[in-house]
């Protein structure tokens, strides 16, 4: 049974409108009849199971890909009426597995999200080249600026993609799981970094995430995927319900407010008989 808060678009002009949306690769349905607004000034989190559809559902928010029924409007605008280049002034996407095969050090491929805003052929003057240091610095990377990209871990790879998206400065921030390749203390520095960008107004975050509590902690709504179809979305507090959890994970739950994280904390375990056991 889908779940949709009452109060979801009362407050804010939709960033995005997605009406009867569905998507298939050749003709394996991903999503079908998705109806959700995405609202600015949060951040909200995609959850769901493997296969659910939810990097195929960020990848339509990013115009990368074009569903085969419905409509996406972006800013009430028909998301294809809009110059790749002007989303890329608007839209920052990292994807799940950031890869460079060139040795393009640190410093130039977090450059590479200055072009959006760069005249054809220009180079980037002393202002650009100040935001450029001072992002490495938020991400943790300065250090590495003279690297070869090539030559960095997993997970320093993902904080180089992550710095490239915050050079373009957009409006919105697309992540598609990108704390999977981090350690607990990059991946946690990396969400509250975000998190004070929301509360301070410079951009909104749209997330695909796997960790529940991650998601309880840093996430304002949630869009909650279950085979293909949006079964829930809300307030995180709303959607964090162990009636909702079974329904669409197939475990059990706790839920309990952590004062130490000043967070909802979700215990899980299989139900008594589970479909692992057969």
């Amino acid at each position: 049974m889908a779940v949709h808060s009452e109060q979801m678009g009362h407050n804010h002009a939709p960033l995005w409108r997605l009406e009867e949306v569905s998507f298939a690769y050749r003709d394996k349905p991903v999503l079908e009849g998705i109806n959700c607004r995405i609202r600015p000034h949060r951040c909200i989190g995609i959850l769901g199971p493997n296969g659910s559809g939810k990097s195929t559902l960020l990848d339509l928010l990013a115009g990368l890909l074009r569903p085969q029924n419905g409509q996406i409007l972006f800013q009430e605008k028909p998301l294809e009426k809009f110059r790749r280049r002007d989303l890329a002034r608007t839209l920052a996407l990292v994807p799940q597995n950031f890869r460079i095969s060139f040795d393009f050090s640190v410093r130039e491929v977090v450059e590479m999200g200055l072009h959006p805003h760069l005249k054809r052929f220009a180079l980037p003057n002393a202002a650009d080249q100040a935001q450029v240091d001072a992002v490495m610095a938020q991400a943790g990377i300065l250090s590495l600026a003279e690297r070869p990209v090539t030559r960095l871990s997993g997970g320093e790879q993902q904080r180089v993609a992550v710095a490239r998206a915050l050079v373009q400065r957009p409006q919105v921030l697309l992540l598609d799981e990108a704390t999977a390749s981090l350690d607990i203390r990059h991946s946690l520095a990396l969400l509250q970094l975000l998190r004070r960008q929301v509360d301070a107004g410079v951009f909104s975050v749209v997330a695909v995430l796997h960790d529940l509590n991650l998601a309880a902690r840093f996430c304002d709504e949630l869009i909650l995927l279950h085979n293909g179809t949006c079964h829930a979305q809300g307030p995180s507090a709303e959607i964090l319900q162990p009636r909702i959890l079974k329904e669409v994970y197939g475990v059990e739950s706790d839920i309990q407010y952590n004062l130490f994280t000043q967070s909802q904390q979700v215990s899980l375990r299989l139900p008594a008989v589970s479909s692992y056991d057969h």
